[in-house]
């Protein structure tokens, strides 16, 4: 390692040595002196006599602080692909595959809270764009689709979806692969359905019918359980098909914590239908109005111990009004979905 990289990235601002770089890099989020050490980094990255792990590690730490050096030797890096002066300087215990190009979207990703001081986000950007491009035939990992959070993932959908396009013609070509590129792909799917849910689904659809192994399974609940459109839903039902017990409960599980969200989300009101003989302590039926995301969902509580789509309050609104409503409280819902739990419940 040169001398110039140990000082700077194994060694904290008092001189005490440290075990491992992340902990030098990551502290500076907390302590801006540690970017005083940026200009001698950028000699080092520019260095081409020094040795590929220290320009590695030099493009790293450039990179997680969110300067344009360390972005532009991502992009860079990203074009040469396996060309990368330091490609292979670190592999995978897993897959002995390269983990450089992972580790170089870890940096990218942690850079996401510096770039606004840094006036660099379009940087960062063209960095994600950069390594979106080879990640349908290199090693990412989770890293990669991680860096793809909320704050980016609109933007880049073309990309990512473009990337998805060709990791799945990659793996229906029989195209072998020294890493799994099945669970990278569904890992950028999930990150991709926080854009354009119904076109992930399609996506995952599309994988699971080359892949259907418990790694891709279970990253794939991942979109059920933030999904908020009717195809993640199916998407349970197709896991379900080809899934085992253990795959059974984790959709159980994410169906559970969906629903959960969506209560939290949602403004919902409850109606007890009543007449003469079901007053509101004891209904005949009850009926909710989800509003999700300016999207009106009449549901019916039905025998089948569910809720079910329903037109009653619709049909009532226009005067089919032979049965009559009153507004209660979530409460006396929850009371009613219990009795007929106990009623019906097998």
């Amino acid at each position: 390692m040169d001398e110039r990289v140990r000082q700077l990235l194994l060694h904290d601002l008092d001189g005490a040595a440290v075990e491992d770089p992340d902990e030098v890099i990551y502290e500076a989020y907390d302590d801006p002196r540690y970017f005083e050490r940026v200009p001698a980094l950028r000699d080092v990255l520019a260095d081409d006599t020094v040795d590929a792990q220290s320009r590695f590690l030099a493009c790293f730490a450039l990179t997680a602080w969110a300067q344009h050096e360390g972005y532009d030797a991502v992009i860079d890096a990203a074009a040469a692909g396996s060309g990368a002066v330091w490609f292979g300087a670190w592999l995978d215990r897993r897959y002995s595959v390269d983990t450089t190009f992972a580790q170089l979207a870890e940096a990218v990703s942690a850079s996401r809270d510096l770039v606004s001081d840094q006036a660099t986000g379009q940087q960062r950007l063209t960095s994600l764009r950069a390594l979106l491009k080879i990640a349908d035939a290199y090693f990412f990992d989770w890293q990669l689709a991680a860096a793809l959070g909320p704050d980016v993932v609109a933007e880049l959908s073309p990309e990512i979806f473009e990337t998805v396009h060709r990791a799945i013609a990659n793996l229906n070509s029989g195209t072998r692969f020294d890493f799994p590129l099945s669970f990278q792909t569904a890992e950028f799917i999930v990150a991709a359905a926080r854009a354009e849910e119904t076109r992930a689904v399609s996506y995952a659809q599309d994988l699971l019918a080359i892949d259907s192994s418990a790694q891709v399974l279970h990253r794939l609940i991942g979109l059920v359980e933030q999904g908020r459109e009717p195809a993640s839903k199916l998407l349970a039902d197709s896991i379900l098909t080809v899934g085992g017990e253990e795959v059974r409960a984790e959709i159980t599980e994410a169906l559970d914590a969906r629903s959960a969200a969506e209560r939290r989300t949602a403004q919902v009101t409850y109606y007890a239908k009543i007449d003469e003989l079901h007053p509101r302590s004891d209904p005949r039926g009850l009926v909710r109005r989800r509003i999700l995301d300016g999207v009106t969902h009449d549901e019916a509580f039905t025998r089948q111990l569910d809720w079910e789509p329903t037109e009653y309050l619709k049909r009532y609104a226009i005067g089919h009004n032979e049965i009559d409503h009153v507004e209660i409280t979530e409460q006396e819902a929850d009371e009613f979905v219990q009795r007929m739990t106990r009623k019906l419940g097998h």
